[in-house]
């Protein structure tokens, strides 16, 4: 009996040591935060053109963005999303006490793009389009001459001229957009031509001094 009751005490002391000197397992689950951003992908430029970072704010159902907590304030270029359509917006005042918009100040259908300037205290109602900051709509000449998209003003930003106008390497059609305009009055007549840039071919465009060109996903190479 002593002695089973001895081999018994050895066995569980050797558990015992076993599991103090076993090695410590941390299981470790990795999370993933997705945020939810209304904003359009930008599209990667073609090889040997670099672009900074730039957010842009896609519209395609109606919605209210209250200047401030919901799109900073600042200077904008809004872009008309689906070819062939309309954007829209509409800028009132905004009623604190209320938390609704009140006052229209104005109200805008679009065939390719409005600059627009937005304070806080606003709010923006807006249909089918991408808002973008003005600083990313900027002129930009690359090392190789092409112009890359943004809006320009012929005969300040680029010279008039033909031009024939690519879709970046990885643009899908529906991403692309070019419209030569008269003026950014958004009057009827503003608008003298819009196509949109398929990958397999070029676009050739004829510019006038005095008129602006608008490319998203695009851009220009002198002919």
């Amino acid at each position: 009996m002593k002695q089973i009751c001895a081999i018994c005490l050895a066995i569980a002391l050797a558990v015992l040591t076993a599991s103090c000197h076993a090695p410590e397992t941390t299981t470790t689950t990795a999370t993933s935060q997705v945020t939810t951003a209304s904003s359009a992908p930008a599209a990667t430029k073609s090889p040997g053109v670099t672009s900074p970072a730039m957010t842009v704010w896609y519209r395609q159902k109606t919605i209210e963005d209250v200047i401030g907590p919901d799109l900073p304030a600042g200077e904008y270029v809004l872009v008309a999303d689906a070819f062939g359509t309309p954007g829209r917006y509409a800028l009132y005042t905004y009623d604190e006490d209320s938390e609704k918009r009140d006052d229209l100040i104005v109200e805008q259908p679009f065939d390719a793009c409005a600059p627009v300037t937005l304070e806080k205290g606003q709010v923006l109602v807006s249909e089918n389009l991408l808002i973008y900051k003005s600083r990313d709509m900027e002129p930009v000449k690359d090392s190789d001459g092409r112009y890359l998209a943004g809006l320009y003003k012929v005969g300040r930003d680029i010279p008039a001229g033909s031009y024939a106008i690519r879709a970046y390497d990885n643009a899908q059609l529906s991403w692309t957009r070019v419209a030569v305009l008269k003026d950014l009055d958004n009057q009827p007549g503003s608008l003298i031509r819009q196509e949109q840039v398929d990958r397999s071919k070029s676009v050739q465009m004829t510019l006038e001094d005095g008129q602006y060109l608008l490319m998203r996903n695009s851009y220009a190479v002198p002919d």
